[in-house]
């Protein structure tokens, strides 16, 4: 039998305002960086843009009377409960429990 873990998790109204900003943030200095020739800047730019994409898997919807189990590679761990948008680790499954 397994019991049930509460999971807290980032809301994720903040997160996506963070990553709405960061984003093209990135993409200008990207096309600035290599606007100026800095190819240290181009390859680290260029290196957070993946990132900053992959972020935005961490993001999931919670009903009122739901819950969405988490699961990393298939690994219980946890329950998260708090309605609303929110965020977890972009590795993590959520599914949906009614």
């Amino acid at each position: 039998m397994i019991n049930d873990i509460p999971r807290k998790t980032a809301s994720g109204f903040l997160i996506l305002i963070a990553l709405l900003i960061l984003l093209p943030a990135d993409i200008f200095l990207l096309v600035v960086s290599s606007a100026l020739g800095f190819p240290i800047g181009i390859f680290v730019t260029a290196l957070l843009i993946p990132f900053i994409v992959l972020m935005f898997f961490g993001l999931f919807m919670i009903n009122p009377n739901e819950a969405r189990v988490i699961q990393l590679f298939g690994q219980y761990v946890g329950t998260a409960t708090d309605n609303g948008l929110r965020w977890a680790n972009p590795f993590y499954s959520k599914q949906r429990v009614s």
